[in-house]
């Protein structure tokens, strides 16, 4: 399923036309991210830092941007190319890899860096924190080195329609039926979701 199929589906769910000018691509598309968010996070909860591969978008070949620093020192970075969903461990960010596949270790955040550095056992080697939309880089980099990002994308209007819809086939249908009370609410539509004959004005 696309994305673009994922909001037209959520259309036909509230009983909308796409060509409803009342009713935008993005706004429905916001709907299915905040109840894709709801049910992942939901999920990891219950189960535990497990990241479905089919919730995650890989980045290849991102290119290394260098910030010269005020006090002479360069720092190396890589730019998200859309809003990673903040989970967890910040495992939003899932992977991240050298060129030739080599992993790069995550550092968690700034404050765990510098704490590491000022351990006695500290050896220094590749890692990363995330700093923002930034994969802040630590450790020898050449400016010709690609680096590939998997992530979990929180805003899917920031995707390409015609991309994946990035959700496990199990929780498609949770998500859809939460999308679908979030966008009936904001209507202010009735909408029968268990099929039962009642809609949710309805006790």
């Amino acid at each position: 399923m696309t994305n673009e199929r994922a909001v037209y589906d959520l259309y036909a769910r509230l009983g909308k036309n796409s060509d409803d000018n009342d009713l935008p691509y993005q706004l429905v598309a916001q709907w299915l991210s905040t109840a894709r968010a709801n049910v992942i996070i939901d999920r990891l909860i219950r189960n535990g830092n497990e990241i479905s591969p089919s919730m995650t978008i890989k980045k290849e070949c991102a290119s290394i941007s260098t910030h010269q620093e005020c006090n002479g020192c360069p720092t190396k970075y890589v730019e998200l190319p859309v809003q990673v969903l903040d989970l967890p461990n910040d495992i939003g960010v899932y992977d991240v890899r050298r060129s030739g596949g080599l992993p790069i270790d995550r550092f968690g955040s700034f404050s765990n860096y510098t704490i590491l550095q000022g351990s006695p056992q500290y050896i220094p080697k590749h890692g990363y924190y995330r700093d923002g939309n930034k994969i802040m880089l630590i450790g020898n980099y050449p400016e010709t080195q690609k680096i590939t990002i998997t992530y979990v994308p929180y805003d899917i209007v920031e995707l390409d329609r015609k991309d994946r819809f990035p959700v496990d086939t199990t929780i498609v249908a949770t998500v859809m039926d939460i999308a679908t009370k979030i966008g009936a609410q904001q209507l202010g539509i009735p909408i029968d979701i268990n099929n039962d004959g009642k809609d949710q004005t309805q006790t």
